[in-house]
């Protein structure tokens, strides 16, 4: 089953249990593209996609001057160079791990899918 949502503008689409975003600008290396990867599960009860890209999760300091954050080491490098940045309130945050997808995506259950940009790939069962 394959739906079209709208969602802040962007048109966001539901293949199955995944809700697939657009992101069309993104840019990714050549190198980091894989082929061929399962995005849940194993066998007949995985969503398979032609391209993926896999951004991992992590630790991010930020603050009212860092909003979206940095990581150790680059906060590190602040501290050492403006020491007067350690009376900034830092507060430690979490990155989620992110998937983007083009290409087919395909389910036996749910037929194919075809992404001609990049899409960030969503559990719509997540909270």
């Amino acid at each position: 089953m394959t739906e079209l949502l709208n969602t802040r503008r962007t048109e966001t689409l539901r293949h199955g249990e995944h809700l697939f975003v657009p992101t069309p600008y993104l840019e990714v290396p050549t190198p980091l593209v894989l082929s061929g990867e399962d995005l849940t599960g194993r066998g007949l009860d995985a969503h398979r996609c032609d391209e993926a890209f896999h951004v991992d999760g992590g630790d991010l300091l930020a603050c009212r001057q860092h909003p979206r954050g940095l990581t150790a080491e680059a906060h590190a490098r602040l501290l050492a160079e403006r020491p007067e940045t350690r009376r900034w309130n830092w507060r430690r945050t979490r990155v989620e791990p992110r998937t983007y997808v083009r290409g087919r995506v395909t389910h036996p259950r749910h037929g194919v899918l075809e992404l001609p940009t990049w899409h960030r790939v969503e559990d719509r069962n997540a909270a």
